[in-house]
């Protein structure tokens, strides 16, 4: 069987040593599962792809020295090759980390990385940020000492970070191909094996996509929104809701691919007016960032501009069965199939008619704290009880929808409001009830309240 491309990078990472040469480290690296690094035989740098054979001059320069990487060398303070060219991007943070190795070593270096990351500083987001080599430097030495100050919660990228982080849970896990079930309708053209194997490697992307909107949140998500939408006055709860809807752009392009697109050989083919249809705003940027995940575009602009009529084409050849995975959904009939393909969530192929489709509330809702938990399976289960199906669908909060086999329907909302539960409930024609959840009395009222509705 065909390995996917996480088992080939995870094969190439094998025993080398994570530090590239330049000072980046894999595994920190947003395309640390889409590259094996410089040290391996699945160099995907997106720098080293740039030149010759997949060598960049850092690695080139260290391995005629016969130096195990660019923080051996004496000339490292004033040398301008490859990553350290004034000119890169604005590419601080490769130079600063080597310097930082040459000063404390690779294994301080390493935990001061993993410090960084648990106070919600942004590897390389904040080092590049920081204006130059010196800065990024000095901030990596303020980590060391304990003086670096963590993102403002009050910043439009910590409300992306904050927001993601939440859904990043929710992401389906890759489950043994001997549980990956699904309903042949599902299968045309395409075994269970290629489209397990598709599966997982999108499963991947997604992944990578959760990370580097967490990582790089002005990059990946605020871009994707109009400036005037991004006013720093916001109260939280605005700002919160941009940065979603920042966010689920990711969700509603794969939507389109999957309704929109037609098969042709290893391609999807999109059509340009109606994709248009979809009013994706700034789409040409999330084309771009998808492109970094290996997704190739053909017939767009070199700024990832779709033409005004015709068509386009999308294919991924690192394997194509992410393609044939993403055209699967086609056929499902789920309102928020965008929040389904941010989840990679698979188990929507395991029936034909999903209409109704039950997802596993515990799985759905694992990143709620357990009073939330609590709270919204002990309503479920009153409900299910009686008869009624559940659908989740999430609207800046929880809100499940319930259907009885005999015509009856309503929902309950849920949205977490800083020390409290606020739920807003409807069931048949009664008239809707708002309630605010901090105690147990206060949840068994609520389930009190269900109880007596149901019965009705």
């Amino acid at each position: 069987m065909k390995k996917t491309m996480a088992e080939q990078i995870k094969e190439a990472r094998e025993g080398l040593n994570p530090v590239g040469y330049c000072g980046h480290h894999c595994d920190f690296c947003g395309f640390k599962n889409r590259c094996g690094g410089c040290r391996s035989s699945l160099n995907r740098c997106s720098y080293a792809t740039l030149y010759p054979d997949n060598q960049c001059p850092n690695v080139k320069c260290a391995n005629e020295k016969g130096l195990t990487g660019c923080y051996e060398c004496e000339e490292l303070k004033d040398c301008k090759k490859g990553y350290y060219e004034k000119e890169n991007n604005n590419e601080f943070t490769a130079k600063a980390t080597a310097l930082f190795i040459k000063e404390y070593g690779e294994e301080c270096y390493t935990q001061i990385l993993k410090k960084a990351k648990k106070e919600g500083i942004r590897y390389t987001g904040d080092f590049d940020e920081s204006g130059s080599v010196e800065n990024a430097l000095e901030l990596l030495k303020e980590i060391k000492e304990g003086k670096a100050v963590q993102i403002n919660q009050e910043d439009q990228t910590y409300e992306v970070y904050h927001v993601v982080r939440r859904y990043k849970d929710r992401i389906v896990e890759v489950p043994d191909i001997e549980d990956f079930t699904v309903d042949t309708s599902f299968l045309n053209d395409i075994s269970l094996e290629d489209l397990y194997s598709g599966f997982c490697d999108f499963q991947q992307i997604i992944e990578d996509i959760h990370t580097d909107l967490m990582n790089s949140p002005d990059e990946y998500a605020l871009s994707c929104i109009r400036e005037e939408h991004l006013a720093p006055t916001d109260p939280f709860s605005e700002t919160e809701s941009k940065a979603l809807k920042s966010y689920e752009r990711y969700g509603f392009v794969f939507k389109a691919f999957a309704i929109l697109g037609e098969r042709s050989s290893d391609s999807l083919v999109i059509d340009c007016d109606e994709i248009s249809k979809y009013k994706i705003s700034k789409l040409n940027i999330i084309l771009k960032h998808l492109n970094e995940y290996g997704f190739i575009f053909t017939g767009v602009s070199d700024e990832f501009s779709i033409p005004k009529k015709g068509e386009f084409m999308l294919s991924y050849p690192d394997n194509i069965n992410v393609l044939y995975f993403i055209k699967a959904f086609e056929s499902v009939n789920e309102k928020n199939l965008d929040k389904v393909f941010l989840r990679a969530d698979w188990r929507v192929l395991k029936h034909s008619d999903i209409k109704l489709f039950e997802y596993d509330m515990s799985d759905m809702i694992r990143g709620l704290n357990d009073f939330d938990k609590v709270v919204i399976m002990e309503c479920t289960k009153i409900l299910t009880d009686a008869g009624y199906q559940s659908i989740v669908t999430e609207t800046g909060g929880y809100q499940i929808n319930y259907s009885h086999k005999k015509d009856k329907k309503g929902f309950i909302y849920f949205k977490r409001q800083r020390d409290s539960l606020q739920c807003r409930l409807k069931l048949e024609e009664q008239p809707q009830s708002y309630l605010v959840i901090s105690s147990e009395d206060e949840l068994n009222s609520l389930l009190s309240l269900i109880k007596s509705r149901v019965k009705n």
